[in-house]
């Protein structure tokens, strides 16, 4: 549905439309004589690996591009110039004759250089206007579009080159991440989980061809859900600037993310940012939803690339949503220190050394648990060991085992830092003689802190777990 029901500019969508009718002619004329006319190049196909994880493949046939069939002036290929066509040269010159007009359909850049001046991108710029139209309508309604399906193509269209401000969703798949849920549900206000159709997953991995930068092509498309979040706006210059991730809201992107890993742990990331028009487009693929291709950004564990994609892993179930939802509502409104915190367990999540992955989850649990005053290992080790029993998921030691494990993984990131560990040195063993990772163990420990803190924020308090439990009573 468009944003409105009537165009700014009735003469140009008069005209618009006329040059649309025009050019579906001259289309047919081709396909009658059996003419060639281009494809989409590396157009996706959507395939799944064995696991069910999106395995996107550019082998296959592509879908005709009926813009191929126009170009400023006929080559080996492209057998009609725009100003063969009356009707398409009327809007290109309509066009051009308002520099207003000719400005936001060309597209000026917000420093003031105006890429207009150049007349033969000008014209291609217009051009592209009823031709972009074109191609949609015989994708969705085949070689004879019907009216009322064209007027909406206009006002999608014209929206973006009259509106300053746009509606959009943000739509942030979940990477090798799997859940039972397969309809769109509200998890916190103006915040969805949505089940990506396969559609969707082509339109997310249409650029692909252009590549991902700094992240692992086949990760990037192993998702089957996305994170949707709602109630933003754009610019109508969005495009020179939505390939920032500072144009991005990634602490409220983060902070889901990192709600999600602790009511669920289970390890999970992004690496994609991407922006769904809502009633309008500026380009469309074939007959894919309209879906700007955004940024690509690494926020997922190295592990995901050594073959990720392959393994099995475990549905979150629905029943976890809920809980999910009220920990992001809490850790959004968090002090500093948590939302610290959460920061570290993401950064650590990212690491590929154990010592800086280590430091990240150290600094995290000072931030919950450490004060300026006194001996900073003792204290936390104590206050960890108290924590144990708030900790859901529950941490695998009792409240002693999880006092000496605090305090030696504290030694080992001495020692990690000064260069003196050995594999030994990385094993903590409980009193029943389970042998635990101490690495691992200090990730439980604070996923366990943040979780617990989050239900328990009294305990953030400077000396409010000693205060506890001085006042705790033996019971026979």
């Amino acid at each position: 549905m468009a944003l409105y029901d009537r165009p700014r500019d009735p003469q140009l969508c008069e005209l618009t439309l006329a040059a649309v009718h025009a050019a579906n002619t001259r289309v047919k004329a081709l396909e009658d004589e059996n003419r060639y006319i281009g494809s989409y190049f590396n157009f996706p196909h959507f395939r799944r690996f064995d696991n069910g994880f999106p395995n996107i493949s550019d082998i296959g046939s592509n879908p005709i591009n009926y813009r191929e069939a126009f170009a400023l002036r006929p080559g080996e290929f492209t057998r009609i110039a725009y100003r063969d066509v009356p009707e398409l040269a009327a809007v290109i010159d309509y066009v051009l004759a308002q520099p207003d007009l000719r400005a936001r359909i060309v597209g000026d850049t917000p420093g003031g250089s105006a890429l207009s001046a150049d007349d033969d991108y000008a014209e291609i710029g217009a051009a592209f206007l009823p031709l972009k139209i074109l191609d949609r309508a015989r994708h969705l309604n085949g070689a004879d579009p019907v009216p009322t399906l064209l007027q909406e193509l206009y006002l999608e269209r014209e929206a973006p080159i009259f509106e300053e401000q746009l509606p959009v969703e943000i739509v942030v798949p979940i990477i090798l991440t799997r859940f039972t849920e397969e309809d769109r549900i509200e998890i916190a206000p103006s915040i969805f989980l949505e089940e990506m159709d396969e559609p969707t997953q082509l339109a997310r991995c249409y650029d692909r061809s252009i590549g991902y930068k700094n992240v692992h092509r086949v990760v990037v498309e192993a998702a089957t859900h996305a994170f949707v979040f709602t109630d933003y706006h754009v610019n109508r210059s969005y495009a020179w600037f939505c390939n920032r991730l500072s144009y991005f809201p990634t602490d409220r992107i983060d902070t889901v993310f990192t709600a999600l890993e602790l009511v669920s742990d289970v390890p999970t990331g992004y690496a994609q940012i991407l922006l769904r028009p809502l009633g309008w487009a500026d380009d469309w693929k074939a007959d894919l939803p309209p879906l700007s291709s955004g940024v690509t950004v690494r926020r997922y564990p190295p592990a995901f690339e050594d073959g990720g994609w392959l393994r099995e892993t475990e549905a979150i179930p629905v029943e976890l949503l809920s809980r999910f939802g009220t920990a992001f509502q809490r850790l959004n409104v968090a002090n500093k220190a948590v939302q610290l915190a959460a920061r570290r367990l993401n950064s650590a999540m990212l690491r590929d050394r154990d010592d800086d992955m280590l430091i990240d989850l150290c600094i995290g649990l000072e931030a919950l648990f450490g004060d300026r005053q006194g001996e900073i290992v003792h204290k936390l080790a104590l206050r960890v060991a108290a924590m144990t029993a708030l900790a859901d998921p529950t941490i695998p030691l009792t409240p002693p085992d999880a006092f000496r494990a605090m305090k030696q993984i504290y030694d080992y990131r001495s020692r990690l830092v000064h260069g003196d560990v050995g594999p030994e040195r990385r094993v903590f063993t409980s009193e029943t003689g389970v042998e635990h990772d101490k690495v691992a163990l200090a990730t439980t420990f604070l996923r366990g802190a943040l979780a617990a803190l989050l239900q328990h924020p009294e305990f953030l308090q400077p000396g409010a777990i000693e205060e506890k439990l001085l006042s705790w009573r033996l019971d026979g």
